[in-house]
C-alpha cells in the first residue's frame, strides 16, 4: 500500500516523463521538417558527414546546423553549388 506522498511523487514523475516525451517528439518533427525543406543540401551533407576526413565532417556538421536553424524563406531557396568536373 502506497502513501499519499508516494502517489504524488509517482504522479509528478509521470508528468515529467510525458512532458519530456512530447518535447522529444516535437523536436524530432521540427528536425524532420527542416531536413525536408533543405533536402537538396541533405543529399550532399549526409555523405560528407560520413567521410573519413575530419575536416569534411566538421564542415558538413557546421552547414547542417546552420540549415537546421534557418527558418526564413530567402536563404532556404539557395541552390546547391554545382559539382565541377575538373
Amino acid at each position: 500500500r502506497e502513501t499519499e506522498r508516494e502517489a504524488r511523487r509517482g504522479g509528478f514523475f509521470g508528468f515529467l516523463f510525458r512532458v519530456f516525451w512530447i518535447c522529444f517528439w516535437g523536436a524530432g518533427a521540427l528536425a524532420a521538417v527542416q531536413v525536408y525543406r533543405h533536402w537538396r543540401w541533405m543529399k550532399v551533407l549526409v555523405p560528407q558527414m560520413a567521410h573519413k576526413n575530419r575536416l569534411q565532417q566538421k564542415l558538413a556538421r557546421k552547414k547542417f546546423f546552420k540549415l537546421m536553424t534557418t527558418f526564413d524563406n530567402t536563404s532556404a531557396k539557395r541552390a546547391v553549388p554545382a559539382r565541377s568536373l575538373v
